[in-house]
């Protein structure tokens, strides 16, 4: 299954790096390049996309963001 996690601070990352282990392909969408960056190399996901291109490849779609 391929799921979408937009935003991989403390609760994107860690459910991130849980499906992966479970062995879904998971998607991230951050727009902080420093997160970004850290997210693939901890293995948190697969691959960090663009919001379009993840909402159209995605089976589900986790929003990790803060409210504001």
């Amino acid at each position: 299954m391929k799921i979408l996690i937009v935003g991989l601070g403390l609760l994107g990352g860690s459910i991130g790096l849980k499906l992966r282990q479970k062995g879904h392909f998971v998607l991230g969408v951050e727009q902080n390049e420093q997160h970004a960056k850290e997210a693939l190399q901890l293995g948190l996901v697969d691959d960090i996309v663009l919001l379009d291109f993840g909402m159209e490849q995605a089976d589900v779609v986790y929003l990790c963001i803060p409210v504001d």
